[in-house]
């Protein structure tokens, strides 16, 4: 399990994001991709959580029944590289 945190609708109607941690499993991620939408909220500073930068990047990780999706801080490099990397270390041990 990989610790990130999540931006999360508090809200239910898209206007009001919170953040929290969450721990995904790598072997259960589907996709990984850039979530642009946040990206362009955070820069038009509605509704996003206070204290981000708004050079912040977003990513949207897809699970593999391809209904879920969450989107987490941080760039896909950065979320990739903290997923899979965790996971190689973990094969290595066993």
């Amino acid at each position: 399990m990989v610790r990130l945190v999540e931006v999360y609708d508090q809200s239910g109607v898209q206007s009001n994001y919170g953040l929290r941690t969450v721990y995904v499993n790598p072997s259960n991620v589907g996709a990984i991709r850039a979530d642009d939408n946040l990206k362009v909220l955070l820069e038009s500073q509605r509704g996003m959580p206070d204290g981000l930068d708004p050079r912040q990047e977003f990513t949207k990780i897809v699970l593999n029944d391809s209904r879920s999706s969450i989107t987490v801080v941080g760039n896909v490099d950065t979320v990739y590289t903290k997923m899979f990397a965790e996971l190689g270390r973990k094969l290595l041990r066993d």
